[in-house]
């Protein structure tokens, strides 16, 4: 059986001219609508880590505490060094990190300027323009509690002078410092530093008070204490 006709139903060439312009309209913005929906999601995430380049400027200032530069080795400055340089041993960046329950990392991550955004992605660019050439990940393993580790960030950037505008840059107002290389501070059981051209992030997977202990034992043997 047919079915019958129903009354919306028409022949394109039924349709007016002004039909047809209200229609392309339509059409239009909803395109406009979707694009622009797309691009934000796609941007959104990129900027919500970012730091401009304005923020927290000069808030070590007159308040930070004396640290100075020979506090760290030449032996350590060099070793973490090695970031910028095609191949990366974990032994020579990573030391042990003199715990019996925490093994140095057996393999790394390695990431050039060009590539820096795969693993910090949004930050990216706020080093970039600070100078960053390149950045090594190691993980410290707890030996029995597999879910448990501690990252390690070593940031190779251009100079001492750059490693500090970045260490500066993301120092919150609050936070205490302490020597250790050319600067230090601790925050929510991670541990942030300057060892010479390098900018060093060490942060626990969790807030366990061994795992506190823990990042600042991995600072002090990275930065040849």
């Amino acid at each position: 059986m047919a079915l019958p006709n129903r009354r919306y139903q028409r022949r394109v060439d039924e349709i007016g001219p002004t039909e047809k312009f209200i229609g392309v309209g339509i059409l239009v913005a909803l395109t406009g609508i979707v694009v622009g929906l797309v691009y934000h999601v796609r941007t959104d995430r990129e900027y919500l880590f970012d730091v401009a380049l304005s923020d927290y400027a000069g808030v070590a200032g007159d308040d930070a505490a004396p640290v100075s530069p020979s506090s760290v080795t030449d032996e350590s400055a060099s070793n973490l060094a090695e970031v910028a340089s095609d191949a990366v041993s974990p032994t020579s960046v990573f030391p042990d990190s003199g715990l019996a329950e925490w093994r140095k990392p057996t393999e790394t991550r390695e990431y050039s300027a060009d590539d820096l955004y795969i693993e910090i992605d949004g930050r990216a660019p706020a080093y970039l323009e600070r100078g960053c050439t390149g950045l090594v990940v190691g993980t410290y393993q707890h030996i029995g509690e597999e879910d448990r580790g501690i990252d390690v960030y070593v940031f190779a950037m251009a100079t001492p002078e750059n490693a500090r505008a970045m260490y500066d840059a993301e120092l919150p107002p609050d936070a205490e410092q302490f020597k250790l290389g050319q600067a230090a501070y601790e925050v929510g059981g991670s541990v942030f530093l300057c060892i010479g051209p390098n900018y060093v992030q060490i942060m626990p997977y969790d807030l366990e008070e061994s795992s506190k202990e823990a990042a600042l034992k991995i600072a002090e043997r990275i930065a040849g204490n």
